[in-house]
């Protein structure tokens, strides 16, 4: 055999190879090994508060900052920003091999008289989760102008901490969680109103919505994320102890990230960094990711969906004049709303608001569900459960007569559990049977 048949075998044997080679990673999602892990990051992230010479717990010196920022440089890692982050795991971004996170809540005014000159001095990334209530009227804050300016430089990222959900009262209200009385609607109402309004100021003042939040005094759970996800953040982070990784295109990684907190320490960042690699996972974030994934909330539209499937049925789509919340939706989606508005199977929550996108919890779904069917009137209440009252009881019993859904533990029926999406698909497969 000639040298050159040989040759050209090779070239062809290769080239064939490198075809197969790229039809395998593109139709099997296989990741080259070489590249696995640039893929992943550990992404430490550090929580200051005040920088000032108070020696409070929620403060350190403008000396140990500096001292902690040049301990990071000296190690080998690199600040990064929000959007970084975010556009390595979500985009087509990178990130350097030992990223860190500086970041600081609230939005002290300190931060713009101190902090940033540092930023600035050392050329590094930080970013800062802001109480709007707090930048806009605050005293002790820096102001919108001056958010403005840290974001325009490009080094401090402006965050959301809530606009004015930072709280721990005699009421029971703890951050953004639900109180212990406090319906879903009432409290979902509330939350997406606060974050609603803190994007709309960000966005005022800095010229681009928070793809950031912060959680008030660490407290978390799935329902609270689920809504923070949906409103269109990106990261959040906790409280937790910890060091988080973020890997590309795992979009989960840069949801509920830990943090280090470095108020009133006295060892270098670095070293708290080194420290906190020992530290095992957090159980919390692991059950709240858990029940995420395992939940996948369903909204008003989801429900509908389901209930309206096939029908061709036309609205009266004037119906939807007078709610201001429907503009984004898809034409089909608008006819769906306006199905289940003109049928009475649905109503606005609050005046001018249809609720679209809010979850739907157990109980509202069976009333949903027995007015779909018509059955609502019809209903005998064979079945009473003590978390149900006059509004859903008679559809409670039909739901538990029928088989559609099943009720929780003892004599509850989980009504303001929120509906899964696989909940949901279940009850509807029951209804075709």
């Amino acid at each position: 055999m000639s040298k050159k048949i040989i040759v050209t075998a090779l070239i062809w044997v290769f080239v064939i190879l490198i075809l197969l080679g790229g039809w395998g990673v593109h139709k099997f999602n296989i990741v080259p090994v070489s590249n696995r892990a640039s893929d992943t990051r550990d992404i430490p992230v550090l929580m200051y508060h005040s920088i000032d010479d108070t020696k409070g717990p929620y403060s350190v010196t403008a000396e140990k900052f500096k001292s902690d920022m040049d301990g990071l440089l000296k190690a080998g890692y690199t600040p990064v920003s929000y959007d970084e982050v975010v556009s390595f795991v979500h985009s087509d971004g990178s990130l350097p091999k030992k990223p860190v996170l500086i970041t600081f809540d609230d939005g002290y005014e300190n931060n713009y008289e101190v902090v940033y000159p540092i930023v600035k001095e050392k050329n590094i990334k930080t970013g800062i989760f802001t109480i709007g209530s707090f930048i806009e009227y605050g005293d002790n804050a820096f102001t919108l102008d001056m958010a403005k300016e840290m974001e325009k430089s490009g080094l401090v990222g402006i965050g959301s901490h809530t606009y004015d959900l930072h709280r721990f009262d005699k009421k029971g209200r703890i951050g953004v969680t639900r109180m212990k009385n406090e319906s879903v609607r009432q409290w979902e109402y509330l939350l997406r109103n606060d974050l609603a309004t803190v994007i709309n100021l960000t966005k005022k003042s800095v010229g681009k919505a928070p793809v950031a939040f912060a959680y008030p005094y660490g407290y978390f759970n799935a329902e609270c994320e689920a809504v923070i996800r949906d409103m269109g953040y990106l990261l959040t982070v906790t409280s937790e102890p910890g060091i988080g990784s973020v890997t590309k295109g795992d979009k989960e990684s840069s949801y509920l990230l830990p943090r280090i907190c470095m108020d009133g320490k006295e060892a270098p960042a670095a070293q708290e960094i080194e420290n906190h690699r020992k530290t095992g996972k957090s159980v919390k974030i692991a059950e709240c990711k858990k029940n995420l994934v395992s939940g996948a909330y369903a909204t008003r539209i989801d429900a509908l969906d389901k209930l309206y499937e096939n029908s061709s049925k036309k609205a009266n789509m004037r119906t939807l004049k007078k709610f201001v919340d429907v503009n984004h939706l898809s034409e089909e989606e608008k006819r769906i709303m306006a199905l289940a508005v003109n049928d009475g199977i649905i109503h606005g929550i609050g005046e001018d608001i249809l609720g679209a996108e809010y979850f739907v919890t157990r109980g509202e779904f069976a009333v949903m569900l027995s007015r779909k069917t018509g059955m609502e009137e019809t209903t005998e209440i064979k079945h009473t459960f003590t978390d149900g009252n006059e509004w859903n009881e008679k559809s409670l019993s039909l739901c538990c007569e029928k088989g559609y859904m099943k009720p929780k533990a003892g004599d509850t029926f989980g009504c303001e559990d929120i509906l899964t999406m696989k909940e949901l698909n279940e009850i509807c497969s029951k209804i075709k049977e």
